[in-house]
């Protein structure tokens, strides 16, 4: 997989996920190239809102594959990941089919006892109610399969052609219990897995799957797992290095026709220059904002610029008010940073 340093694509909206742009900067094309030859999955580990999801968009968007993306909470199990049984259904459709039976027995109390053609539409009805209540009719793929084995049913209108590959986005892997990230492994590993309730066994291909899987550092990770992951830390630096990686971050939106209204790039420094100062004058568990806070700021100005010009005062007074709601939020993160 090859991708030129300092690469900046646009990315368009999906899901819940806005218009965005990427650059993929030298340790990003390092670590992907890493992961891809090793046949191993990309862990991007590192504080919320640095982009770690971001990568995994850019990496479908780049190669024009689909994206597939399961967010893990503390509930997750691995067969969530993988495949579900939609037991509700099942239980609607056994209930209807016990309310027709309970009608159709009593129409048939007025017919002949022992009637031969009664008893041979009996069991008639009752291997079709056999088949309608069969589980692998209640069966309903998991992200995991979806990106494993894309079905012809695969038209939800998003980017990216399946045919040509697929990029699994796992987001925030150290949520769950420790037992599923080494279960999401074995899969990985071999590339299939089996759904024991219909017997069919779900395969893909390694050549056509790129996956990132995502975490905040919120709990240790196993050992196992590490092991069998290539793993690139997103940081944000402090003082003038963290001001210069955020100017890069809005350099790419704007070459990208993103922030169309900021002509300025002493506009982006001012901004960058608020968010670092306030990052390195706050200790944790109060929550740092990074990038994402950063750009949002910077979209405020953009739409502000968009209904007329501002003086470079106005402008400053329009950073310092809305910072206090946009990176001064001052709230305890629950993830150690």
């Amino acid at each position: 997989m090859k991708i030129s340093k300092n690469k900046i694509i646009g990315l368009p909206e999906i899901d819940s996920w806005r218009e965005s742009a990427h650059r993929f900067d030298h340790s990003q094309v390092l670590a992907i190239e890493a992961s891809h030859l090793s046949g191993r999955p990309l862990l991007v580990c590192g504080e919320p809102g640095l982009g770690k999801s971001q990568i995994a968009r850019a990496v479908a968007a780049l190669r024009d594959w689909r994206l597939v993306t399961a967010v893990v909470n503390a509930r997750t199990e691995i067969d969530d990941l993988l495949y579900s049984v939609d037991h509700v259904s099942r239980l609607s459709d056994a209930n209807q089919i016990v309310v027709n039976t309970v009608g159709s027995n009593a129409a048939d109390q007025a017919k002949e006892p022992d009637d031969p053609d009664d008893c041979a539409n009996k069991r008639t009805d009752a291997n079709k109610r056999a088949k309608l209540l069969a589980l692998d009719r209640y069966i309903e793929r998991g992200p995991v399969w979806d990106a494993l084995a894309p079905g012809l049913e695969t038209s939800d209108n998003k980017p990216g052609d399946p045919a040509k590959g697929t990029v699994l986005l796992v987001d925030e892997i150290d949520k769950a219990h420790p037992d599923v990230p080494n279960a999401l492994l074995e899969v990985l590993n071999s590339m299939s897995f089996r759904v024991p309730q219909t017997g069919e066994t779900i395969a893909g291909r390694r050549d056509r799957l790129f996956v990132v899987i995502t975490a905040n550092n919120e709990r240790p990770l196993p050992s196992a797992f590490l092991r069998r992951c290539a793993v690139l830390s997103l940081t944000l630096g402090t003082g003038s290095q963290a001001v210069e990686q955020l100017i890069t971050v809005a350099q790419a939106h704007r070459k990208e026709g993103l922030l169309k209204h900021i002509k300025d790039e002493d506009l982006c420094k001012r901004a960058a220059r608020i968010t670092v100062d306030y990052r390195d004058n706050i200790r944790p568990p109060q929550y740092r904002p990074g990038t994402s806070e950063f750009l949002d700021l910077l979209r405020v100005v953009d739409q502000k610029l968009a209904t007329g010009k501002m003086s470079e005062s106005e402008v400053n007074n329009t950073l310092d008010e809305m910072s206090t709601f946009l990176i001064k939020k001052e709230f305890r993160s629950d993830a150690p940073v």
